[in-house]
């Protein structure tokens, strides 16, 4: 059976269970989790294990509140695990978000993306980038957290720095704990 696109029609509120299930978390190997990725999706579109991870695709474009749900990071892990290196969609799940930024999965709300993707045209890092706060810009540009912090550790990158009183958005936890912590 032919796996259903979701190009012409996107699936709405696809979220963290419908990415990975809870049955599918049952492994300690968490590169098994991309054969998974999926799987919890409607009958109608026939994805049965491994069958995004081999149409080896690396952009997935879904539909609005993509990843909304639970805070299981897993569902990030299972993506970058199937090949998927960057999501778009017209929004996003704010926990599924933040774990895309910490793990080097990109995302983006400008559909056009898929179509210059799509046509062969190269989309610049930057579009990635568009809409997240400067310390997310940075772990993006890192390839994630844990490569982030290695760079600040090494030298190869200046911890930035943080603003309190930015009154565009309200700070997350993470933030909130990296001010107090290097508050001078």
């Amino acid at each position: 059976k032919k796996l259903r696109t979701l190009s012409d029609q996107f699936l709405p509120k696809v979220d963290t269970d419908k990415i990975i299930s809870v049955p599918d978390l049952m492994t300690d190997d968490v590169n098994q989790l991309g054969s998974k990725t999926l799987k919890g999706l409607p009958p109608e579109f026939n994805v049965s294990e491994n069958s995004i991870k081999d149409l080896q695709g690396t952009v997935l474009v879904a539909g609005a509140n993509f990843g909304e749900g639970s805070s299981r990071i897993q569902a990030v892990t299972s993506l970058l695990n199937a090949g998927i290196r960057a999501v778009i969609a017209p929004s996003f799940g704010p926990i599924f978000q933040e774990n895309a930024v910490d793990t080097g999965l990109l995302t983006s709300t400008d559909l056009e993306l898929a179509t210059k993707i799509q046509r062969g045209e190269p989309v610049p890092l930057s579009k990635f980038l568009d809409g997240k706060a400067s310390l997310q810009q940075q772990i993006v540009r890192s390839g994630g957290l844990f490569q982030y912090l290695q760079n600040l550790k090494s030298g190869k990158m200046e911890m930035p720095p943080i603003k309190d009183n930015d009154k565009s958005r309200p700070m997350n936890v993470w933030e909130k704990r990296l001010a107090r912590a290097f508050r001078v």
